[in-house]
């Protein structure tokens, strides 16, 4: 789809990432942007799970800037770093060794050779309501670990921001509960999941609330992160069968 321009704005077209996580926005400049582009991406971080900005100069400053916006006010934020091990082979809900995961991790890509993975749970948790039911009900109302140590979280929830109900799944091996090994091997499958591959310029930005990611492939070299501390604990989201009070 495509945004409504501001008379001297060039076009910005909205279109997904994929069908169960992201959305890629072309056009806007991140240096530049107008009250009405803040608006919209602060719409858009509702919708996506994650939002991608291709040919941004300077992309490490563009990235700044978009956390200012996602955060909505000035922020403190430190570069990151390239040797990123906060989620590696495995799928991970990153930040799920605090007991605030955070509200966004923005990527800025100069080069990059190590490709992104992305799962969308909030599309996982639709499926799963549809094709699986019975399991759903299983599942909702658990908490669990999703790091050795780490503090619960609960495993369905509702995002603070758009109300949808999604997993904030541990990785594979690391929590057992009724039903783990059958809901782990439905969130593996292909039709959940982006890979991103990096190009110079991209801005990428995570909901890590609703998103699960991996280092794909065999590269070394991760781009620089941002991460932005949450704000409020997840939500419990309980199912409630039909005939139940």
């Amino acid at each position: 789809m495509a945004a409504s321009p501001a008379p001297d704005r060039p076009p910005i077209r909205i279109e997904p990432l994929s069908p169960a996580v992201g959305l890629w926005v072309d056009g806007p400049d991140l240096h530049q942007l107008d009250a009405g582009l803040k608006a919209m991406i602060e719409d858009l971080w509702q919708l996506g799970g994650a939002l991608l900005f291709r040919h941004q100069r300077s992309p490490e400053d563009a990235a700044r800037v978009l956390a200012s916006v996602l955060a909505k006010g000035p922020v403190a934020v430190d570069g990151g770093t390239a040797e990123d091990t906060s989620f590696g082979g495995d799928w991970a809900m990153p930040g799920s060794h605090s007991s605030v995961p955070p509200n966004a991790l923005i990527f800025c890509a100069g080069a990059s050779d190590t490709p992104l993975a992305m799962a969308g749970m909030e599309a996982a948790a639709d499926a799963l309501q549809m094709a699986e039911p019975d399991l759903m009900a299983q599942v909702a109302g658990v908490w669990v670990a999703h790091t050795p140590g780490g503090p619960e979280h609960p495993l369905l929830h509702r995002h603070p921001l758009s109300g949808e109900v999604c997993f904030y799944a541990p990785p594979p091996g690391e929590t057992a509960f009724p039903g783990s090994a059958q809901l782990l091997a439905y969130l593996e499958q292909p039709q959940f999941t982006h890979i991103h591959y990096w190009a110079p310029g991209d801005v990428l930005a995570v909901d890590p609330r609703a998103v699960r990611c991996r280092w794909a492939g065999g590269g070394r070299r991760v781009p620089p992160l941002i991460s932005l501390a949450g704000t409020a604990p997840l939500l419990e989201f309980r199912s409630t069968r039909i005939g139940e009070e």
